[in-house]
């Protein structure tokens, strides 16, 4: 890895850089498949490998965007109404996760539920 940006940085100098996670496996992995292995890669369900707990799908009107009003049901990945919603992915059909929603896991914002115990134990407030 030579670290910089552009065209002639990266994994392999390739260009693999410059960008949040190049350094880390999704560089590498973009690199080995896109150079070292490949026509191999497949894509996995991404609500049981490496689920992220993002909604896949828009269950409702996005806010964000007025393009996407009108398409509610449908995958966020262009595949109208084919694909898992991640969001009820039963957890013992999960494999593996990845906290990038949530930061680090010591970082995650989030309300607990009341009565929960905080890291070390001590009861939340």
């Amino acid at each position: 890895y030579s670290e910089g940006y552009g065209w002639d940085y990266g994994w392999g100098n390739k260009g693999y850089a410059g960008w949040v996670g190049a350094m880390a496996m999704q560089g590498l992995v973009a690199y080995y498949y896109d150079h070292i292995r490949p026509g191999t890669a497949v894509e996995l369900n991404q609500c049981r490998f490496n689920h992220m707990g993002m909604d896949v799908k828009y269950n409702h009107n996005p806010n964000f965007n007025p393009k996407r009003v009108g398409h509610v049901g449908e995958c966020r990945n262009g595949r109208g109404q084919d694909c898992e919603d991640c969001m009820s992915t039963p957890l013992d059909q999960i494999y593996s996760v990845h906290y990038t929603m949530c930061r680090k896991p010591w970082q995650c914002m989030s309300n607990g539920n009341p009565g929960g115990k905080g890291p070390n134990g001590e009861h939340a407030q």
